[in-house]
């Protein structure tokens, strides 16, 4: 648990670094748009990016969806993917329903992976 803990900082630090890259012109709003795929991603990325005043985390899936392998994502979820400069997934497969979508929706989206560097 530590250890995802820590990884989940690294990727949030690599998120904030992000803000730098992105396009000024493309909208309005919070300087730097993060998308959390699960509720517990949201909460371990709430908690690190809390004090970026330039930075808004968001939910992509709503916590009542009790299984996401085989979540449908919205027209609504497709914008917010498009409107995304970072998306924090939880990884192990968990996200296959996202795979084709980011494609469509934002080539440029940066995703992180929390479970990466995690012996399965």
């Amino acid at each position: 648990m530590v250890r995802r803990v820590l990884v989940v900082g690294l990727v949030a630090a690599t998120a904030v670094a992000v803000v730098g890259c992105r396009d000024n012109g493309r909208r309005q709003g919070p300087g730097l748009r993060v998308l959390a795929s699960t509720y517990p991603i949201w909460l371990f990325t709430r908690n690190i990016m809390a004090g970026e005043p330039d930075a808004a985390v968001e939910l992509l899936v709503q916590p009542n969806v009790g299984c996401p392998h085989n979540y449908v994502l919205t027209p609504q979820d497709m914008q917010r993917l498009a409107d995304a400069d970072v998306l924090v997934v939880n990884g192990l497969g968990m996200e296959g329903f996202l795979d084709k979508a980011v494609r469509q929706a934002n080539a440029k989206l940066k995703i992180i992976d929390s479970s990466a560097g995690i012996d399965q």
